[in-house]
């Protein structure tokens, strides 16, 4: 309508939607500068949208959530899972396998294009922990440990080579030990209780 092209009555032309968009868009980015609520305008303290706002896509998302546990699918993707995977930290979630280990590339290698990494070390360690041979299970004891410290050795963080499989008692264990100072403080412990 705006550029006089025939349409059907309330309706836009396709050059008329885009325009309006990028009207939109350039509102919003505004409101964002000035420190208000993209969508409505909104004050906020430290956010991009307003609590009002988020509140239908929180409810959304809640929905489809509790839809998705029902039907005993992904809760992150929606597939059905060939192993399910419930994390202790997040026990509404059902995950499969691939969203669980993305999600642990995602925050142990700084990208999830890393998941197929970290099955491969998984499989190769035998689906057990590299210090104890204790059965891993994804959710439960499994926890990804890299070799090399984070905090001592940040060049390696988001090195793949870097990293290997333990259980969650093993990894806090070791906390920012390499493996043979973890190593020796075993022995020492072992030592000394025997005596």
């Amino acid at each position: 309508m705006r550029c006089g092209n025939p349409a059907a009555p309330y309706a836009r032309c396709k050059s008329c939607r885009e325009y309006a968009n990028e009207l939109a868009k350039q509102l919003r980015i505004k409101r964002l500068a000035d420190g208000v609520c993209g969508k409505c305008g909104a004050k906020v303290f430290g956010r991009k949208t307003c609590e009002n706002c988020l509140l239908p896509a929180r409810r959304s998302h809640k929905t489809v959530l509790a839809r998705r546990i029902e039907a005993g699918l992904c809760t992150q993707c929606g597939q059905l899972p060939p192993m399910s995977v419930v994390s202790n930290a997040t026990p509404y979630r059902q995950l499969c396998q691939t969203c669980y280990l993305k999600r642990k590339a995602s925050s142990g290698l700084g990208s999830e294009k890393h998941w197929e990494t970290l099955l491969a070390i998984l499989e190769k360690q035998d689906w057990k922990c590299r210090y104890t041979g204790e059965h891993l299970i994804l959710g439960i004891n499994a926890s990804v440990d890299h070799i090399q410290p984070r905090a001592r050795f940040p060049k390696s963080n988001d090195d793949p080579t870097n990293i290997e499989w333990t259980t969650l008692v093993v990894n806090q264990m070791k906390r920012d030990l390499t493996p043979e100072e973890f190593l020796s403080l075993v022995i020492q412990i072992r030592n000394h209780c025997a005596s």
